[in-house]
C-alpha cells in the first residue's frame, strides 16, 4: 500500500509593511462533503491586526485543483473584496481592494477543492469510507478552532433539533466515529446542517487554544454506499495519512488509487520488479542496441565470446524469471553481467598499466606456491564418555526396549491429560485433550490411533520412527555404550533407594520416580520383591497400576504364570514394528556397520550380537511358542522377556543367551 503524507496546510503569513504581531481569535470551517469526495468549504478567520495592511502576502498550501468562489474581508466599517492570486505550488495571496487600518477583521473564503477527502477502508468486514478534513494550519496560536463536517448522510424528517438525533438514528445511517480523533477534541457533538434540501448529519468538533503549527483534523467513517460517485483518483497534493488508522480495535487498510505519475521515488522503487518483469522484452531490445551490438562486433574482431557471456541467448526461454525473453528479469541480469564485464575490463586495464613499471611488474608476477603434502584426518564427532540427557522413552530405545518406550510415552501422556487408558490388554486409549499434546512424538501417536483408540502395526512403526528421529540430534555425539550403562546404573540406584524406604511409602515413591524404575531389566520381579503383587484390577491412571498390574493364567508347561497386562497390550501391534524400528535405531548408532537395508530385518551376516540378538530371540521364541501358547508365552516373550514372562525355567536361559538384553 502506497503511503503518502496527507496534510491540508494553509500556512498563512500576515506580512505587510510595518506589520506587527497578529492575534488569531477564531477559525470557523464548514466543510460540505460531496458525493465525489470533494469539499465545498466556507472558512472564516477572525483576527486582530494591530497595525493595518493591504494584503496577506501568502496563504497555502491548498489541495489542488482548488477554485475560490468568494473572498471577503469584514470589518466594523463594512466589507472589502479580496482577490486570491496564485503564487504557484498551491500557494495564494489575498489582496484587499483597499488598504485597511488596524482593527478587528474576519476573512471569509468560499472555495471548492476537488481533492478526494474520502478513502476506502475495511473494518470488521464492513466496507467504509474514512472521511476527513482539516482547516488551515497557522504559525500563530488560535484561541478557538471549530470544524463542522457536513456528511452526505440525510437525517429522517422527524429531526427538528439536534437533541432529536438519537444513537439508533446514527447507527442506522452507518456512522462510525474515530475514538482517537474524538479524544483530541475539546468539544465533540453530532448536529445537523441544511444543505441542498436535505437535513444532513454534521460533526461538530472544537479545539481551544490550538498551538502553532498544529493541525485541527476531523475524521469519521461512513458506509461506502453513501458516496456512489466517489472519485477514483487523487490530486498532486499530499494525502492524509490518518486515513490508515483504526476504527475501534479493527485495522482499516486503505485502497489508494493515486495516479501512476503522482508516485514518489520510493513508490517507483517498489514497483520496479513488476515494471522489469512485464517490460523485459522492450528492455532487452534497448540493451541489444546499446551494448549488445558493440559486444558482437568486438567478439568478431577479437575472437572473444563476450556477447554470449552477457546475453546467454542459447539458454533463453520465452518466459522465465532469469532467462526469459518476453517476460522475466533477464534485462536486469544482463545489465549486471555487462557492468561486471566492464568492471573486469577496467581492473584488467589497470593491472596492465601498472605492470608497465618494471618494479611493479616484478612484484606482481605470480609466484609458484610451495608444495605441501596433503594430510588426511579421520575423525568422528562422538565424544568418549559423553552421556546425553534423554527422556524415559528415548532412554528405553537406547537400551533396546521399544515396548517400554511406547508404554512410557503412553503413561506420560495420560499423566499430562492428553489421553486416558481405557483398556490395557489390548491397549486402547481415549483422547482426552489434543491441545495438551507436545512435540512431534505425541502428535504422531495421536495420529496413529485408530477410531477405536488402538494401535496398529503400522501406527506403532510410525511412532517409534518419529521417536527415533527426535532422538537423533541428541545422541549424534553420544557414547552409546556409556549411555546405556549410565541409564542402567540410574535404574539400579532408583531401585536401591526404593528398597531403602519404609514399605508403607514405597507405593508413593514409585509414583514419583517410576520412569528410571521401569527401565530396569528385572522390573517385574523387582516390583514383586519390593512392593508386592499388584492385581490387574488396579487403577490404570496410576503408574504402579498401569505398569505393574498382572493377571495369572495357567501355563502350558504346568503351574501358574503371571503376565503383565500393560506390557503385553501392544505386543501384537509391535511384532512387526519393533523389527523395523530397531533397524532404524541400529543404523543411527552404527550397529550394522553401514550394511545395506536389503538384508533380512536390516541385519547383515556377521553383524554385532546387539543387532543379531533381536532376530535370534524373535525367531526362536516365535517359532517355539506360537502354536502352544499364543495368548500367554508368545505375548510375554515379545514384551521383553524379563518384564512379562514369569516362566524363567522354560524361556529365560534360551532367550538371555541369544538376546543378551537387546529386546
Amino acid at each position: 500500500m502506497l503511503k503518502r503524507t496527507v496534510r491540508l496546510a494553509l500556512c498563512v503569513s500576515l506580512l505587510a509593511t510595518h506589520a506587527g504581531a497578529v492575534e488569531i481569535l477564531s477559525a470557523d470551517t464548514q466543510a460540505f462533503v460531496q458525493d465525489s469526495g470533494a469539499i465545498d468549504a466556507i472558512y472564516t478567520l477572525g483576527f486582530r491586526d494591530p497595525e493595518g495592511r493591504s494584503a496577506i502576502k501568502q496563504i497555502g498550501q491548498f489541495y489542488e485543483p482548488v477554485a475560490f468562489t468568494r473572498a471577503l474581508l469584514h470589518s466594523s466599517s463594512g466589507q472589502v473584496d479580496v482577490a486570491m492570486k496564485s503564487l504557484g505550488g498551491g500557494y495564494y495571496s489575498a489582496e484587499y481592494a483597499r488598504s485597511e487600518p488596524a482593527g478587528k477583521y474576519e476573512l471569509e473564503l468560499h472555495f471548492r477543492s476537488d481533492y478526494r477527502f474520502a478513502d476506502p477502508t475495511v473494518a470488521d468486514g464492513r466496507e467504509l469510507l474514512a472521511v476527513w478534513f482539516n482547516p488551515p494550519r497557522w504559525t500563530l496560536p488560535v484561541d478557538k478552532s471549530v470544524v463542522k463536517l457536513v456528511l452526505p448522510l440525510a437525517l429522517p424528517d422527524g429531526v427538528r433539533v439536534p437533541e432529536d438525533i438519537s444513537p439508533d438514528i446514527v447507527d442506522a445511517l452507518g456512522f462510525v466515529s474515530d475514538p482517537n480523533n474524538r479524544a483530541e477534541q475539546s468539544h465533540y457533538a453530532l448536529v445537523y446542517a441544511d444543505y441542498r434540501a436535505e437535513r444532513r448529519l454534521t460533526v461538530y468538533a472544537e479545539r481551544a487554544k490550538l498551538a502553532p503549527q498544529v493541525t485541527h483534523r476531523v475524521r469519521v467513517y461512513i458506509p461506502r454506499a453513501a458516496m456512489p460517485n466517489l472519485s477514483a483518483e487523487r490530486t498532486t497534493r499530499p494525502v492524509d495519512d490518518s486515513a490508515q488508522r483504526t476504527v475501534g480495535s479493527a485495522a482499516t487498510p486503505r485502497a489508494d488509487a493515486t495516479a501512476f505519475w503522482d508516485l514518489t521515488a520510493w513508490d517507483y522503487l517498489k514497483l520496479s520488479p513488476f515494471i522489469l518483469f512485464f517490460g523485459n522484452g522492450l528492455l532487452l531490445c534497448i540493451e541489444l542496441l546499446l551494448f549488445g551490438l558493440p559486444l558482437a562486433l568486438l567478439d568478431r574482431r577479437l575472437q572473444t565470446r563476450w556477447f554470449d557471456a552477457v546475453f546467454a541467448l542459447k539458454e533463453s526461454k520465452l518466459i522465465h524469471p532469469t532467462r526469459g525473453i518476453l517476460f522475466g528479469l533477464t534485462a536486469a541480469v544482463v545489465l549486471v553481467r555487462f557492468l561486471w564485464l566492464c568492471a573486469s575490463a577496467v581492473a584488467w586495464g589497470t593491472v596492465k598499466l601498472l605492470r608497465l613499471h618494471p618494479l611493479l611488474d616484478t612484484w606482481m608476477k605470480r609466484r609458484v606456491p610451495d608444495y605441501v603434502a596433503p594430510e588426511i584426518t579421520v575423525s568422528t564427532f562422538r565424544r568418549p564418555g559423553f552421556v546425553p540427557e534423554l527422556p524415559a522413552e528415548e532412554a528405553a530405545l537406547v537400551l533396546g526396549r521399544p515396548i517400554k518406550a511406547l508404554n512410557t510415552l503412553v503413561l506420560r501422556m495420560q499423566q499430562k491429560g492428553v489421553v486416558r487408558i481405557v483398556n490395557r490388554n489390548p491397549l486402547q486409549l481415549f483422547v482426552a485433550d489434543v491441545s495438551r499434546a507436545e512435540g512431534p512424538v505425541e502428535l504422531a501417536l495421536l495420529e496413529a490411533l485408530t477410531p477405536q483408540g488402538t494401535l496398529t502395526r503400522e501406527g506403532v512403526d510410525r511412532v517409534l520412527g518419529e521417536l527415533t528421529r527426535c532422538m537423533q540430534p541428541k545422541v549424534w555425539r553420544a557414547d552409546i555404550a556409556a549411555t546405556a550403562a549410565d541409564y542402567k546404573a540410574r535404574a539400579d540406584r532408583a531401585w536401591n533407594e526404593l528398597r531403602a524406604a519404609p514399605f508403607a511409602t514405597r507405593g508413593r515413591l514409585f509414583e514419583l520416580h517410576w520412569a528410571p524404575l521401569y527401565l530396569h531389566d528385572a522390573f517385574f520381579s523387582m516390583v514383586g520383591e519390593t512392593i508386592g503383587h499388584v492385581p490387574v484390577a488396579s487403577a490404570a491412571d496410576s503408574a504402579l497400576g498401569a505398569l505393574a498390574g498382572v493377571r495369572t493364567e495357567a501355563s502350558p508347561l504346568g503351574g501358574v504364570m503371571a503376565i503383565q497386562d500393560f506390557a503385553t497390550g501392544v505386543v501384537g501391534a509391535i511384532e512387526h514394528g519393533v523389527a523395523t524400528s530397531l533397524d532404524r535405531i541400529e543404523a543411527l548408532f552404527g550397529f550394522d556397520n553401514g550394511a545395506p537395508n536389503g538384508t533380512p530385518n536390516g541385519v547383515p551376516p556377521g553383524a554385532p550380537a546387539y543387532a543379531v540378538g533381536y532376530d535370534a530371540c524373535h525367531s526362536a521364541c516365535h517359532s517355539a511358542c506360537h502354536s502352544a501358547c499364543h495368548s500367554a508365552c508368545h505375548d510375554a516373550c515379545h514384551s521383553a522377556c524379563h518384564d512379562a514372562c514369569a516362566c524363567h525355567s522354560a524361556c529365560h536361559d534360551a532367550c538371555h543367551s541369544s538376546c543378551a538384553g537387546s529386546f
